[in-house]
């Protein structure tokens, strides 16, 4: 008898379910593995544009450019016949007509600067005519360099001084171009300010105040030329200047008795130099210029790079495009973006403060851009920040040395009224010459006045805020210590 086998066995329909549910759970365990950092990932870049764009409206209600567009914008238009930089231009062009030519156009490459070659005795300028100390006469061999050179300048002073007669100023800038900004003027308005010393110092040697101050007078014109320009470099090469004007006077005041008309003059003139209020504006300015970078495509910034005619460093505009896109995709180029944005602001704030601690607190914000690496990085961030660090520790110091040269100039009034002598302290000054004792904008204390063994020094604490007696930098010494000084040694 056969035997026959059965059908085979069926499965059992429960633990096909539970095969389903476990593949089902398997699946939405790894769809969720997938959309949760997905959907995290765009509410982070949704949250940063949102960030930026709160950011950027308000920078905008407060009438401040955020970009270069608005920043190019802002900048008034002066017609020719008006604007001095044009008779500036005109009068460089003699010299360097290409050059000039190609300025006025808005070239992107400039001729090179034709250079002047000067008789190493000229003072300021020449090889043995620096750094002559301030109570030390020219020598007689430096001074006939300067009558000459002098002389040889009349012509151009003459056209100069007409160009300063001047109120408004607006030298051709292109500011889209960012990083690329041309500003060739500005070598052109210091090589001015020193042949304009010359020239005082000069008077100042024959004992002609009255002519010294007429040639100081110049200087201070040429130090208001780029008072409106919004860059950096050009409020810092205004302060360059201006620390040169403060130079003239404590030579001025070691060499000779100024007469009340005379110390009049040098107050106005003080009164026309750039104050330590200039910074929030300067800020506002460098905003749209440092963070422009980031907004900038792959092709733009090679084209930077790209800008001179090594061609063994020249940047591949493909890989930079590549990485760009790569950057926006991620949110990293937001990210740094708003992390410049954020610390433009927070600068800002602090310049609203007048109190020392906010000085030293925005240098320590641009600073600790050095830490924007850390994730996400920020490469932007911390290649253009840091380098702002020193900036307004800048505009404070030349504040500080402003008010040294004011006070100075209230000793030299109560000298002239007290036969020669010092005050016994800075406290005799007030209420005559002086309506109160200025403060250190550094550490918010008073100014501080030493006599010397010939004059005096009024000298402020310095960036280390470390009280030096009134040691001046570049004095004799290792020491890292020094103080803001208006040295008289007279």
């Amino acid at each position: 008898m056969k035997s026959h086998s059965g059908p085979p066995p069926i499965p059992n329909q429960q633990s096909n379910r539970m095969l389903w549910i476990v593949i089902i759970l398997v699946v939405l365990l790894v769809a969720l593995a997938i959309i949760y950092p997905v959907t995290r990932f765009s509410r982070f870049k949704q949250t940063q544009k949102e960030a930026i764009a709160t950011i950027e409206e308000r920078i905008r209600k407060r009438g401040e450019p955020v970009d270069l567009a608005s920043l190019s914008a802002m900048q008034p238009q002066i017609p020719d016949s008006e604007n001095g930089a044009i008779a500036l231009m005109t009068l460089w062009g003699k010299s360097d007509p290409d050059r000039w030519e190609s300025f006025r156009m808005g070239r992107q490459s400039l001729p090179e600067k034709t250079r002047p070659v000067y008789d190493p005795e000229l003072p300021l300028l020449g090889a043995n005519g620096r750094n002559i100390p301030r109570n030390t006469p020219l020598s007689e061999s430096q001074k006939n360099a300067a009558e000459s050179f002098v002389r040889d300048l009349a012509p151009h002073m003459i056209e100069l001084r007409s160009a300063l007669n001047f109120q408004r100023f607006q030298f051709p800038l292109i500011f889209t171009n960012a990083y690329a900004l041309l500003l060739p003027h500005l070598v052109e308005l210091r090589h001015e300010a020193n042949q304009v010393r010359i020239a005082a110092w000069l008077a100042l040697e024959s004992g002609d105040i009255d002519t010294f101050l007429d040639h100081e007078t110049l200087l201070v014109r040429i130090i208001s030329v780029p008072e409106n320009e919004p860059v950096l470099i050009s409020q810092l090469v205004r302060l360059s200047c201006s620390k040169m004007f403060l130079t003239d006077l404590e030579r001025a005041f070691s060499r000779t008795n100024l007469t009340s008309v005379q110390m009049d003059r040098i107050a106005s003139l003080l009164a026309q130099l750039p104050s330590d209020d200039i910074w929030a504006r300067t800020l506002m300015w460098e905003r749209p210029m440092t963070i422009s970078i980031s907004k900038m495509s792959g092709a733009e910034i090679a084209s930077f790079g790209n800008s001179s005619d090594d061609t063994s460093s020249k940047l591949d505009v493909q890989g930079l495009n590549y990485g760009w896109k790569a950057f926006d995709f991620s949110g990293i180029r937001d990210a740094d973006y708003l992390y410049m944005l954020e610390t433009f602001e927070k600068a800002a704030q602090l310049a609203t403060n007048r109190d020392s601690d906010s000085i030293f607190e925005t240098d320590r914000l641009f600073a600790s851009a050095t830490n924007a690496f850390q994730f996400p990085p920020k490469i932007m961030s911390a290649m253009m920040l840091p380098p702002l660090s020193k900036a307004r520790m800048r505009f404070a110091s030349f504040e500080a040395e402003r008010r040294a040269a004011e006070l100075a100039l209230a000793v030299e009034r109560f000298r002239n009224s007290n036969s020669n002598e010092l005050p016994a302290n800075i406290e005799d000054l007030c209420p005559t010459f002086l309506e109160q004792i200025p403060m250190d904008p550094l550490d918010e204390t008073p100014m501080k006045f030493a006599k010397k063994e010939v004059g005096y020094v009024i000298y402020s604490v310095g960036p280390d805020q470390n009280d030096d007696g009134g040691l001046e930098r570049g004095s004799k010494t290792r020491s890292q210590s020094y103080d803001l000084t208006f040295t008289v040694e007279r």
